[in-house]
């Protein structure tokens, strides 16, 4: 469990990298978009410098007839087609601007027809000379990056500050709920937050409830130890007494036996719930019992129950009613270490709900630690209008003594198998008491 919590990313952490990657691309784009502008803006610099040019040179001609009107030549070189241009411009015969690769240098260039008629004219930028924005593109990026620094920095305090603003509440909200138990100190809703605020208030009602729960526990053990085993000692003591006045042929005789089995009962049922409640169960409850001799004593209880006792042990011994008996498999010895109450319970449960719902032979076998009972069950047949009202009824009272058999192997390890059988009609009960073997045998 602890290895899973560590392998889970932290919110705040996550967060913070995600408002952080965001805060980079949104810097990348800035850069890239600021790269982008800037070239561009040179290429309309050059190009409205070149048709500038070429204006001039036109309209000077238009009015002296004349090409009196020269560029600066430091600046750009003038050719006209029909008076010869370099190689490299042979291959450019059409009116645009156009960018050249000389060398190490890119020539912007502007060709237009020549205004005399006869040809096309040239204005191409000299070595370097439409390098002058250089400079301000130098100023630029380096605006830029401090810019596109600050703004990233600044994106990240805001991430980290927003993000703790959200961490810290949920961070106060997990030690509130590490403050659950009911042994913990109360807490209130304190979250500036309206949402986190109702969580906080519902996790304080709970814990309230819970805490009520844990009293009224604690406060029904303690009466059940002392107020409920007090009149369970009366009624022994008093059943003790008849016993001892009355013979045996009395009618009151069996009245009282029965006075005491139901005091024992309570007895026994009222130290499993408590030890059932335990938080942890010290290794003074547990007994090293023989499983063996409990379930023939337990088997034998559960048939005289029944108005004449059955019992039909492998491979001879039959004993049967006309409409339930027990077939056994059990070894002659087979020792567990549990409470004992626990087992008695246990056994108690699965034989009386087996007799109460069975219709035919009751199989009771034992073999390596594991305890099947299976019975034959008496369903209605399917055109009965009473079928789902018998089933509920069944599985109801199935579900109260199971109910109780599952909290007891829970505490004890055991595995509790259940399985219902509609087309064979039988209901089987296993349960696995491997892990209690090792320990009797250990122990």
């Amino acid at each position: 469990m602890k290895s899973e919590q560590h392998q889970r990313p932290r919110l705040f952490r996550r967060l913070t990298l995600y408002t952080s990657l965001l805060g980079i691309l949104f810097i990348s784009l800035f850069f890239a978009t600021t790269y982008v502008a800037q070239e561009h803006m040179e290429i309309i610099s050059l190009h409205h410098w070149l048709d500038a040019e070429a204006n001039m040179l036109e309209n000077e001609y238009r009015q002296t007839q004349s090409f009196s009107y020269r560029p600066n030549p430091a600046e750009f070189d003038i050719y006209r087609s029909n008076s010869g241009i370099p190689a490299w411009l042979s291959s450019y015969t059409k009116p645009g601007f156009f960018e050249h690769q000389l060398g190490p240098e890119d020539k912007h260039f502007l060709i237009r027809q020549d205004p005399s008629g006869n040809g096309l004219l040239y204005i191409v930028f000299k070595d370097n000379a439409d390098d002058y924005l250089d400079p301000y593109e130098e100023k630029l990026h380096i605006a830029s990056l401090i810019t596109g620094t600050a703004v990233l920095l600044l994106m990240i305090t805001y991430g980290a500050y927003l993000v703790r603003q959200f961490a810290w509440p949920l961070q106060q909200l997990g030690r509130k709920i590490q403050q659950m138990p009911p042994d913990q100190p109360d807490f209130g809703a304190e979250s500036p937050y309206e949402e986190i605020y109702r969580i906080e208030q519902a996790l304080s009602d709970s814990k309230r409830q819970i805490a009520g729960y844990f009293r009224r526990e604690q406060e029904f053990s303690r009466f059940a130890a002392h107020e409920i085993r007090t009149p369970l000692m009366v009624l022994q003591g008093s059943a003790d007494l008849i016993n001892r006045c009355i013979s045996d042929d009395q009618p009151g005789y069996k009245a009282a036996i029965r006075i005491a089995q139901a005091a024992q009962d309570i007895r026994l049922l009222t130290d499993t719930f408590l030890l059932l409640g335990l938080d942890h169960i010290d290794s003074q409850h547990y007994d090293r019992v023989n499983l063996s001799v409990q379930l023939h004593q337990q088997i034998a209880e559960a048939a005289k129950l029944q108005p004449a006792p059955c019992l039909l042990s492998e491979p001879t011994a039959e004993h049967c009613t006309g409409q339930s008996l027990f077939k056994t498999n059990i070894p002659d010895e087979l020792y567990i270490c549990a409470p004992q109450s626990f087992v008695l319970i246990m056994l108690n449960n699965l034989l009386r709900n087996a007799l109460s719902y069975s219709n035919g032979i009751i199989e009771v076998t034992c073999t390596q630690a594991r305890l099947t009972v299976t019975n034959p069950t008496s369903d209605l047949p399917d055109h009965s209008p009473n079928k789902e009202k018998g089933k509920h009824n069944q599985d109801k009272h199935y579900g109260y003594g199971l109910t109780i058999v599952e909290r007891i192997c829970e505490r004890l390890n055991w595995q509790l198998t259940v399985e219902r059988h509609a087309n064979g009609g039988q209901f089987s009960v296993s349960v696995d008491m491997s892990s209690s073997l090792s320990d009797a045998t250990n122990k």
